[in-house]
């Protein structure tokens, strides 16, 4: 899983894709070493069409 943490402006993000049609996947994320944290915004990108992709407008 890809982390990026920003030390200047005390800012992280988290991505992270999971690709198991069959099985659920359940994450636990260690952000003590942050600080004081608080999630600003979480956002799913999900499809039923397993081939689907994100393509230009």
């Amino acid at each position: 899983m890809p982390r990026v943490h920003i030390e200047l402006d005390r800012r992280a993000a988290v991505f992270l894709v999971y690709r198991d049609p069959h099985e659920p996947a359940q994450v636990t994320i260690d952000v003590r070493s942050l600080g004081s944290t608080h999630v600003t915004e979480a956002v799913t990108l999900a499809d039923a069409d397993v081939y689907a992709e994100n393509t230009p407008a």
